[in-house]
C-alpha cells in the first residue's frame, strides 16, 4: 500500500516539474521574441545609417554588448529607444479600429475605391 502510494506521488511530482519546465520555457520563448523584435528594428537602423549588409549591423551591438559586459537586447534598446513589448504579432491599434463600432449614418466598413488598377481605402 505504501510503495503504491509513494509510486502515485512520484508520479504527479514527475507530472508537476515537467508543467513547471514548460511553462519556464514558454517565458523564455516569449522574451527571446520580444527581444528578437527590438534586435531586428536595430539592425534596421544601423543598415541604413551606416549602409552595411545585416551581418555588419548585427556586429556593430554585439561588440558593444561584448565591450560593455552588456545584454544584447539591453545595448539594442538604447538605440531604439523602446524596451521590448508584448510577443504578439499584431499591429498596434489595427484590433481596436476593427472592433469599434461604427459611427451612426456611416458603413461599418469603409468604401473602397479603384484608382489605375489598385484598391485603396477612402
Amino acid at each position: 500500500m505504501a510503495r503504491a502510494l509513494a509510486g502515485r506521488c512520484t508520479a504527479a511530482l514527475e507530472v508537476i516539474l515537467h508543467q513547471t519546465d514548460q511553462a519556464l520555457l514558454r517565458e523564455q520563448l516569449d522574451a527571446a521574441l520580444r527581444s528578437r523584435a527590438v534586435i531586428d528594428q536595430a539592425l534596421g537602423i544601423f543598415m541604413a545609417q551606416q549602409r552595411c549588409t545585416a551581418r555588419g549591423a548585427f556586429d556593430l551591438p554585439r561588440q558593444a554588448s561584448q565591450h560593455r559586459n552588456r545584454k544584447l537586447r539591453d545595448v539594442v534598446t538604447a538605440v531604439t529607444g523602446k524596451p521590448p513589448e508584448s510577443s504578439s504579432f499584431e499591429i498596434p491599434g489595427v484590433d481596436a479600429v476593427r472592433s469599434a463600432p461604427p459611427v451612426l449614418g456611416q458603413p461599418a466598413r469603409p468604401p473602397k475605391a479603384r484608382t489605375a488598377g489598385r484598391t485603396r481605402v477612402v
